[in-house]
């Protein structure tokens, strides 16, 4: 693929230029940190042996998890992960001490019309443009390193929809029902 001329070399520089993008980097460790845990209770769900309350205890748990989660040390962390990985990986790192970086000075903003997403996307995350760029208050583009805006644009978002479907889908009344018939099968008078 890395042929010159060749062309499957074109495409690989393509993959390569997107994959050592900072925004790629860090969704790739974001999602694999939400869907390890995910993968984890779903395994756990799917086991023939899974009751209903136990089901209840690991929707609950998942929940719970996300929710913590969302605190300001789970995010420095995160975003420690994904620098850790540019500098074993020998991306640069816009704004990082250690690593040379080579970013464009800042443009002058320039008055645009605003533009707005379809809102047939509004529950997707959308990691490209869509004929626009990302920009700031000042109209200036927004930093692809900023770690405020990673967190606040695509971390706590996935976080909060996971929780609101997991709310949702598993509501405070069907969980209390599958306590209660495991409780049946059981013969737990308490439990009822």
């Amino acid at each position: 693929m890395s042929d010159e001329g060749d062309k499957w070399s074109v495409e690989a520089s393509g993959l390569y230029a997107h994959m050592t993008r900072m925004s790629f980097i860090t969704c790739v460790i974001v999602f694999e940190d939400i869907l390890r845990v995910i993968h984890v209770t779903h395994k756990a769900l799917q086991s023939s042996s899974c009751t209903l309350s136990e089901a209840a205890a690991l929707t609950d748990n998942l929940k719970a998890h996300f929710k913590s989660q969302r605190q300001a040390d789970t995010w420095s962390n995160m975003w420690g992960s994904v620098k850790q990985f540019c500098r074993d990986n020998n991306v640069p790192v816009p704004g990082d001490a250690d690593v040379e970086c080579q970013t464009p000075g800042p443009l002058a903003p320039k008055r645009k019309r605003a533009t707005k997403p379809p809102t047939s996307l509004d529950s997707f995350l959308v990691t490209t443009t869509l004929g626009q760029r990302e920009t700031d208050e000042s109209g200036a583009q927004r930093s692809q390193s900023d770690t405020a805006g990673f967190q606040q644009h695509l971390y706590l978002p996935v976080l909060d929809t996971l929780i609101n479907e997991l709310d949702r889908r598993f509501t405070g009344e069907s969980i209390d029902l599958a306590r209660a018939c495991a409780a049946v099968f059981k013969c737990d008078k308490n439990g009822i």
